[in-house]
């Protein structure tokens, strides 16, 4: 029985973000506004407050849904 290794939150982060930026070219194009420097997740947070609310309203909803 092998068991499966937990991802860390980072991890998960950065996977609801990268989906959530590429389902859709306007927040994509928004996204690439950021600079990102060293670890997306955290630039992304960092930067948060640079982004539409349209766009932070969107993403909070998404993380909101369950994946499945």
């Amino acid at each position: 029985i092998s068991k499966r290794r937990a991802k860390s939150i980072t991890a998960i982060l950065h996977e609801k973000i990268s989906n959530f930026v590429n389902k859709n070219a306007e927040r994509s194009a928004e996204f690439n506004r950021l600079q990102i420097e060293n670890d997306m997740v955290n630039s992304f947070f960092d930067s948060i407050n640079k982004m539409s609310d349209s766009f932070t309203f969107s993403f909070i909803e998404e993380l909101k849904q369950r994946s499945t």
